[in-house]
Parts: structure tokens; C-alpha cells; sequence
């Protein structure tokens, strides 16, 4: 089935509605990329402290907080349609959404935050010409595991979608992850859709089997881009450091 047939079945399944009217053969043009903004992804699992790390960095005219461009808004059609890399990551991304044990609400966030996140990827790369914008929302940080599976289906694919990012992952011991987690939701409404409560050690079991899930899918993806590896448990400042010197040196097209 073609990514565009692909993709109104599954909302059609999901939603009713269809979102894309035609496909073209999955191409990347390599030239297109030249001189393209890097775009860099803090990843990791919720608690490892991305946020804090992300906003303890120092922006310039070249290194811009890419935060607060995640809400930008485009019509879905315009920019699936016309992206075959984007259709087939979203052909993906929509299949995980679908087959997700969650409730119908919960769906249609996923879809909205997915189609978000593609808009303001696709749009940053177009428009914006060597510049490195830094995430902790990003492409990558909310569908790595659906960039796990592409890597195996389709090293060509993540290959060339690589081109122009980079990551800095954020590591850190579980207890320490779990207590976080725990301090923030109870001080504020439900951060994460499936928490309700759970006691300490079934989190433990939960982000255990997150974070080798995410350590897994670095170790595959360090083969196609450059991954800074972070132990947020590190001296702030030197951690703050260590990831600057990492953005300043990337290639710029």
C-alpha cells in the first residue's frame, strides 16, 4: 500500500478523515540539504532533567532554543503531501498512534502533537539556513522509538533523514529518574497519560524497560549521526560545558 493510502486508512480507521490525496516515490534529493539548519534533539527518558539542561545553554544568532518554535501551525496536507521523507515517517508514526492501548482522546493528542512536530521540522529545515536550532521536543525525542524500528526496516531512509542532526542524549540512574518523576506529578496535573499512580516499584519496572529501550536505539542510531551521551548526575556546569562545546562543533554546511 503507498504511504498516502497508508496514511488515510489509518485515520480514516482512527478519525474519519483523510489527510493526504497523493504520494511519489520515497527520494531524497541530496543537494536539497546543503546548507540546511542542523537541528540538534535532546532525547531521553522524562526526569533526566533535557529541560534544565537545554535551558542552562547560551543561544546566539547561530544556536537558537528551537522550543519556542514547537507550536508552529501549517496545513497537514501541504507539507505531507509534499515531503515523501515526511509521509513515510508519518506512515509510521501513525501506526504506533493506532495501535497504541490508549483511549480515543488520547489519540487525537498524539495526532495533533505528531502533526506539530512535523510542521515545525520540515518548516525549520526549509526556511532556515546554517543555523543550529536545539530541541527537547523534537522530532526525534517523540517518535525514537518509531525511528528505532525505520532504522531496521530502512537504514537508507534514517540514513538520509540523519543528515544535518545530531543528539544529545540524557542518561541518568533510574532511582534518581523515578524520584523526579514522582516530585513533578505531584505537584501539578498528570504529566504523562498513563500514570495513575502507580506505585514506586512498578515506575522502576516501567522506565527500566524505557531506558534500555532508549539506550538501545542510540547505540543503533550513533551509527548515522552525532550523539552526545550526558549523565545529567554530572557537575551542571561542566555537563552545560561539554554540550555547548558539542553544538559549537558540529559541521556547518
Amino acid at each position: 500500500m503507498a504511504f498516502a493510502e497508508r496514511i488515510n486508512y489509518i485515520l480514516q480507521s482512527l478519525f474519519s478523515i483523510r489527510m493526504v490525496k497523493s504520494s511519489r516515490p520515497f527520494k531524497f534529493r541530496r543537494d536539497s540539504m546543503e546548507n540546511e539548519a542542523i537541528l540538534v534533539d535532546f532525547i531521553g527518558i522524562a526526569g533526566t532533567g533535557k529541560t534544565t539542561l537545554l535551558n542552562g545553554l547560551k543561544f546566539s544568532k547561530t544556536i537558537i532554543n528551537g522550543s519556542k518554535y514547537k507550536n508552529i501551525h501549517l496545513s497537514p496536507f501541504s507539507l505531507v503531501d509534499n515531503s515523501p521523507a515526511y509521509q513515510q515517517l508519518l506512515a509510521a508514526a501513525l501506526n504506533e498512534i493506532a495501535n497504541a492501548n490508549s483511549p480515543v482522546h488520547q489519540k487525537f493528542a498524539d495526532l495533533n502533537a505528531l502533526v506539530l512536530r512535523l510542521n515545525t521540522d520540515g518548516l525549520l529545515r526549509k526556511y532556515h539556513k546554517k543555523v543550529v536550532f536545539v530541541f527537547d521536543e523534537g522530532i526525534i525525542e517523540g517518535y525514537w522509538n518509531v525511528f528505532d524500528k525505520l532504522i531496521e526496516r530502512d537504514s537508507d531512509f534514517f540514513q538520509e533523514f540523519s543528515k544535518n542532526r545530531a543528539i544529545v542524549f540524557c542518561d541518568a540512574p533510574l532511582e534518581i529518574i523515578v524520584d523526579r518523576f514522582i516530585k513533578r506529578e505531584s505537584t501539578k496535573p498528570p504529566h504523562a497519560p498513563w500514570y495513575q499512580g502507580e506505585t514506586e516499584r512498578e515506575l522502576l519496572n516501567y522506565y527500566k524497560e524505557m531506558q534500555e529501550a532508549i539506550r538501545n536505539f542510540v547505540a543503533k542510531a550513533q551509527n548515522f549521526l552525532p550523539i552526545l551521551t550526558i549523565q545529567t548526575t554530572n557537575n551542571f556546569s561542566d555537563n552545560i560545558k561539554i554540550i555547548q562545546n558539542f553544538i559549537e562543533g558540529l559541521p556547518k554546511n
